[in-house]
C-alpha cells in the first residue's frame, strides 16, 4: 500500500511547486484528488482507493511547511457516472497559507464520496489556471 500512496500523491500535487516570482515568497502547491468512481475499487490489502487517498491527503499537509500556499480541488464527486459529467470538479479550498487552510483540506477531502467521470484534462487545465 505504501507504494501506491507514493504514487497518489505524484498525482495529488498537481503542477506541483511553482517558481515564485521575485515580488513572492512563497511557493504554491494545488493538491487535487480524484474523487472518481474508479476510486471505489479496492487495493491489495481489501483498503477502497479513495480511503487512502483520503489518508495520503492528510498526511500530506500535515507534513507541508506552513510557508507553503495550498489549494485543494477534487472531481468526480459531484455527479453520479450515469450523469456522464466531463466537468465535474470544484476548487474546493482555495490558496491560502498551509498553516490556515490544511484542517480545512483534511475536512473537505474526509467529506467527499467517489461517485463520477474523470475529467483529468479539464482539470489540470483548471489547476493550471488556479496557480496563476
Amino acid at each position: 500500500m505504501r507504494s501506491w500512496k507514493i504514487a497518489s500523491l505524484a498525482l495529488l500535487v498537481a503542477a506541483g511547486l511553482t517558481t515564485p516570482t521575485a515580488a513572492e515568497t512563497a511557493k504554491n502547491v494545488a493538491l487535487i484528488l480524484d474523487a472518481s468512481g474508479s476510486m471505489n475499487g479496492k487495493l491489495l490489502s481489501g483498503e477502497k482507493k479513495i480511503t487512502a487517498a483520503k489518508t495520503a491527503v492528510r498526511d500530506l499537509v500535515a507534513k507541508i511547511p506552513g510557508t507553503i500556499n495550498l489549494s485543494f480541488r477534487a472531481y468526480g464527486h459531484q455527479s453520479h457516472r450515469s450523469k456522464k459529467n466531463c466537468r465535474d470538479t470544484q476548487l474546493l479550498v482555495p490558496f491560502g497559507a498551509a498553516t490556515d487552510v490544511s484542517d480545512k483540506i483534511v475536512a473537505q477531502s474526509s467529506a467527499l464520496r467517489a461517485q463520477g467521470y474523470t475529467p483529468i484534462t479539464y482539470v489540470l487545465g483548471l489547476a493550471a489556471d488556479d496557480l496563476k
